[in-house]
């Protein structure tokens, strides 16, 4: 669901029966989904602290849930700005790169037919 879905945030146990909480963090940060981890257990806050992953400690009070809910939304939000005008920049210089490699592949193809080699 994390893949292709559409989400404002993704509230995460760290502790899941079936899978690794940390795991799909992980998948749904490289999602650009925002992340907020719960956890009960002290050693996996640490880890993910360690992981640079927003997290509540349990039991935590609902307004609590809420306001860090939101904080991290809003950071999120924050560093995608910080991103996208960077990533302006790349979009000439990747086709820049493909045009380069297209020609790389030209000239090959000519010396490899020069040369009376057959490609593979």
């Amino acid at each position: 669901m994390i893949v292709g879905g559409d989400f404002a945030i993704a509230l995460i146990d760290a502790t899941l029966p079936d899978t690794s909480g940390i795991e799909l963090a992980k998948l749904a940060a490289n999602q650009n989904i925002p992340v907020l981890m719960l956890s009960e257990n002290p050693r996996i806050g640490q880890e993910l602290k360690r992981l640079d992953f927003q997290f509540l400690e349990k039991p935590f009070d609902l307004n609590l849930l809420l306001a860090t809910s939101r904080r991290v939304m809003l950071e999120h939000a924050a560093h995608l700005k910080q991103i996208k005008p960077g990533a302006g920049f790349a979009a000439p210089n990747l086709e820049a790169l493909r045009a380069e490699v297209a020609e790389a592949h030209q000239q090959f193809d000519a010396i490899v037919k020069h040369l009376g080699y057959l490609k593979l």
